[in-house]
């Protein structure tokens, strides 16, 4: 049976890559395709690197859709897409894969939903079978499917579709199928666990190092312009932390496009994938702190490790929107009752509260019994 994957991030490639290694190898009876959305820096490299493996048949790199602030030209191109559906995928392709043929496959692979996976649904036929895999965090509550197409898509999907999307997926690939709280009625299902042999070869794809050096404290942070008051929450935080700040090592978020004009906090430079990463370090004996990110679950998620970890939502609750606080809620109290040692998550409520707690993790007695004590 035919097949192909989309993916717009280094993680979602990640999980499709870890999906087809633990499944069924290309031979002359199937085709096992993969797209990759050029939307990340390292994603042309990511491609040659991918068509060297022979894990693919073909790998293909597609635009980023490109966005039309007109929003009358916006319907009018989306209306098209939808009474056309091989102009939504050709508007993607290069020149040189536009003749390729997209419309022989039996089981489509997404992590997150655009017109460009309904258009190959919608071409692909009815018996095409349609399958997530885990995007991040945004797959572990609600529907993201609904959260990704928006009101425009939503309105021509009723008036064309019925309402159905054309996605109605048979099953959802995640690392923690016990967490997901996805809305979407499908089966949640395990991902593969990254085994020694996988990892071999993803560390050689994503060019990960065998040495990491990083502080006891790791901050993760999320990308400054995605949210209006993100700015203003990790400047308070740098203020907050400023005594620690030589012991902090910082990780900028993947798509973060700003310089770190911070001095005295180790800025991690070399920002390897995270998830790579993870293994390298004494994780269980390591805070990661931020607001809230996916790489603050990622250890317990695909290693069941248990680092401590500090969200601090909760002192800065205008960054994030209302729903989203309260899956955030959600989320943490499943993380917090899925850990052996729930003591290890820590939320606090003030800045002073915050400060304290790394004051505590950094007392020498503490990290001596941080496994039966909280801090």
């Amino acid at each position: 049976m035919n097949k192909i994957y989309i993916c717009d991030t280094p993680f979602q490639v990640l999980n499709a890559y870890n999906l087809q290694f633990h499944t069924e190898k290309i031979n002359e009876n199937n085709i096992v395709d993969l797209c990759i959305v050029n939307q990340f820096r390292s994603a042309p490299e990511l491609c040659e690197k991918l068509r060297k493996t022979g894990a693919f048949t073909h790998v293909f790199l597609i635009k980023r859709p490109a966005e039309i602030e007109n929003k009358l030209l916006n319907y009018i191109v989306l209306f098209a897409k939808f009474i056309c559906p091989r102009l939504s995928v050709r508007s993607v392709l290069s020149a040189k894969d536009r003749s390729y043929n997209f419309s022989d496959y039996q089981m489509i692979y997404d992590c997150y939903f655009t017109d460009f996976v309904g258009a190959l649904l919608k071409i692909n036929g009815k018996n095409c079978k349609f399958y997530l895999i885990e995007d991040g965090t945004g797959t572990y509550y609600g529907d993201i499917i609904k959260k990704s197409v928006g009101r425009k898509y939503y309105l021509l999907s009723t008036i064309f579709h019925r309402g159905t999307y054309l996605a109605n997926p048979q099953k959802i690939y995640v690392n923690n199928p016990s967490m997901c709280r996805s809305t979407i009625p499908a089966p949640k299902v395990p991902l593969p666990r990254l085994d020694d042999a996988f990892l071999k070869l993803a560390d050689a794809l994503f060019d990960v190092s065998e040495n990491y050096t990083a502080n006891p404290v790791i901050w993760l942070m999320n990308a400054l312009a995605d949210y209006p008051n993100m700015q203003e929450a990790v400047d308070r935080m740098c203020e907050v932390v400023d005594e620690y700040k030589e012991k902090i090592t910082v990780r900028l978020h993947p798509r973060e496009i700003q310089e770190w004009k911070r001095e005295g906090f180790h800025l991690d430079t070399e920002l390897e994938m995270w998830e790579l990463k993870i293994p390298q370090i004494d994780i269980e004996n390591t805070l990661i702190m931020g607001l809230f990110s996916t790489g603050q679950l990622t250890p317990k998620f695909m290693y069941d490790y248990e680092p401590w970890i500090m969200f601090t939502h909760k002192i800065y609750s205008d960054v994030f929107p209302e729903e989203m606080n309260g899956s955030i809620d959600i989320l943490t109290a499943d993380l917090k009752a899925n850990y052996q040692t729930p003591e290890k998550i820590l939320i606090p409520q003030t800045e002073q509260e915050m400060l304290a707690m790394i004051k505590r993790f950094y007392d020498k007695s503490a990290l001596k019994k941080q496994k039966g004590d909280g801090l």
